[in-house]
């Protein structure tokens, strides 16, 4: 499924990523990322690092999360 909706393979279960990162590969902005990270009732994945650069996710997390959602089924 996951590669069907076009999300990149993580080499790594736990692969941690920016909102940089996740909005390239999921294809929308940083900015939908962030608002998805701020509205509780999304439910999307808690960030494992804040770091001083910005904050980081577990890319397994995020692509489950996406999937269950089907987030790319209107981005075709």
């Amino acid at each position: 499924m996951a590669e069907r909706m076009g999300f990149a393979q993580a080499t790594d279960e736990a692969e941690a990523v920016s909102g940089s990162e996740i909005a390239r590969r999921l294809g929308v902005s940083r900015q939908r990322v962030h608002q998805w990270a701020g509205q509780a009732s999304l439910h999307f994945p808690a960030p494992v690092a804040n770091k001083r650069r910005g904050v980081l996710w577990r890319w397994a997390e995020v692509q489950k999360w996406a999937e269950e959602r089907e987030t790319l089924r209107h981005r075709a």
